[in-house]
């Protein structure tokens, strides 16, 4: 890394890190619009949005990018 000289495994473990310096937070929320630096931490966070709603499952499809309603 340019910014602090971590050296990093990958291309895209080095691109993940620099998000840690630019503040970067490519992926949002389509449910609340909170935006996260990691696709993991946005996962994590949906299910949050499924907690209390009956009849949704937490591995439901609508998390995973498929049709709801399967």
């Amino acid at each position: 890394c340019s910014d602090c000289g971590k050296v990093l495994a990958s291309g895209a473990s080095l691109l993940s890190h620099r998000r840690i310096h630019t503040g970067e937070r490519p992926f949002g929320c389509p449910d609340c619009g909170k935006a996260f630096m990691a696709a993991r931490s946005l996962s994590k966070h949906r299910k949050s949005h499924l907690r209390g709603q009956p009849g949704t499952a937490l591995g439901s499809s609508s998390l995973q990018g498929g049709p709801e309603g399967r």
